[in-house]
């Protein structure tokens, strides 16, 4: 039987950053795969567009504690240009992962 994780991302991103962050998640998700991640989602809420969801499936739950670690960190090259987009910064991204059996 095999597994896998389903993270789960959701933050606010600022209106004045809409466009910056957008481009700046076209080179995440080119970088994502470096990590495993795999079936990649994207999407904003149909009555908040400044609000968005990921979700990345991660082979392991070591995966999803490792890509949490570097998506929070204000240290990572890429991953910390996220900061100045989101409302209240990278510590307002909420997470969460779901196990799916295949």
């Amino acid at each position: 039987m095999n597994h896998s994780l389903q993270m789960y991302i959701q933050y606010e991103i600022k209106e004045s950053y809409i466009e910056q962050y957008q481009q700046l998640m076209k080179d995440i998700f080119s970088t994502l795969s470096l990590y495993e991640a795999g079936d990649i989602e994207w999407m904003s809420s149909p009555g908040s567009p400044s609000s968005f969801t990921e979700v990345i499936t991660l082979p392991t739950e070591s995966h999803y504690h490792a890509l949490k670690r570097l998506r929070t960190s204000n240290e990572h090259p890429l991953f910390g240009m996220l900061d100045d987009c989101i409302s209240g910064g990278l510590e307002q991204m909420v997470y969460f992962g779901l196990k799916k059996t295949l």
